[in-house]
């Protein structure tokens, strides 16, 4: 009856030592893993603020175009004004 219980007894040691062993491993793979995605989400943090920054400079020259179009628009129709009154009143 002894002899059963210390086989028992050695088979589980065996079954919980494999079973650590499987686990050690999982736990390393999880590891590399989280490594490999903090990389990643690292690179696509830094893509992402490039982006931002270039569509922020984007919307900056868009706003500039669009003040360059409204000052010109202003001066041709200074212009228009200027050569209304100089054509109505002749010099």
């Amino acid at each position: 009856m002894a002899k059963i219980e210390v086989n028992n007894s050695i088979k589980q040691a065996e079954m919980y030592d494999s079973y650590a062993q499987e686990r050690e491993a999982y736990i390393a793979k999880i590891n590399m893993l989280q490594k490999e995605f903090d990389r990643y989400k690292q690179v696509v943090e830094s893509k992402t603020q490039a982006a931002l920054g270039d569509r922020a400079k984007m919307i900056k020259m868009i706003e500039g175009l669009e003040l360059l179009k409204i000052k010109i628009g202003e001066k041709d129709e200074e212009l228009r004004n200027t050569q209304h009154s100089n054509e109505t009143f002749p010099d």
